[in-house]
């Protein structure tokens, strides 16, 4: 649970812009419990508002290796930096994963499709 706490007051931080202080939970997170997607997910999120897209990438690879790949969210956000990234081809193997592990928002699928990628 203390995970989960500090995954949702990392979200509070980069809502508020405190970065810093954002990624301090998010890893206090992960740190926690590995096999949690949030912390992950929440870093990611935090590195692409920067740009940095090949940290985001990594960190959301190491979630996905962390959970098994089992998180549908790791893997549609893991689509989405690829997308910012044009590896297109990647982004929709991750989104094609995401959608079969369930995720429900269509999003990533759209994008896809209007940059001529569809599933």
């Amino acid at each position: 649970m203390h995970a989960e706490i500090a995954t949702s007051i990392g979200i509070a931080n980069r809502s508020l812009n405190e970065r810093k202080q954002a990624l301090r939970f998010f890893e206090m997170a992960i740190a926690e419990q590995p096999s949690l997607p949030g912390g992950y997910q929440g870093k990611a999120m935090l590195l692409r508002d920067k740009g940095q897209f090949a940290e985001a990438r990594e960190a959301l690879q190491k979630g996905d290796t962390a959970t098994e790949g089992q998180s549908a969210e790791l893997k549609y956000f893991l689509g989405l930096v690829l997308f910012d990234m044009k590896d297109y081809q990647g982004a929709r193997e991750s989104a094609r994963l995401a959608y079969e592990l369930g995720y429900p928002l269509p999003g990533l699928r759209d994008k896809l499709a209007r940059a001529g990628y569809p599933l």
